[in-house]
């Protein structure tokens, strides 16, 4: 998909569905084969908080909370990392 194609489809997502979480997730592979996931996934704390696996220090993930306010609403931000040696398995989910 092309990035053009890509923002508009995002564009769209937005305009339909408000309320949705955003999420936004990177991946970096090291030359050595060790990698790093970081996510920031942002919406209300009810759409947060509402059941969904979610990553935490106990599964090895390091986690930061912050409030935003954004259209006179908050926000919860959620900013997570989590590292993974050469050789070790990748999270199948969040709550790994």
């Amino acid at each position: 998909m092309s990035a053009n194609r890509f923002a508009l489809t995002a564009s769209l997502v937005m305009l339909i569905c408000p309320a949705c979480v955003l999420r936004e997730e990177k991946i970096t592979i090291s030359r050595s084969g060790a990698a790093l996931i970081e996510l920031e996934i942002t919406g209300t704390e009810a759409e947060l908080l509402s059941g969904h696996a979610m990553p935490s220090l106990e599964s090895g993930w390091e986690v930061e909370r912050r409030i935003k306010k954004e259209d006179e609403e908050e926000k919860l931000v959620l900013t997570m990392s989590r590292r993974i040696a050469p050789g070790q398995a990748m999270p199948r989910s969040l709550a790994d």
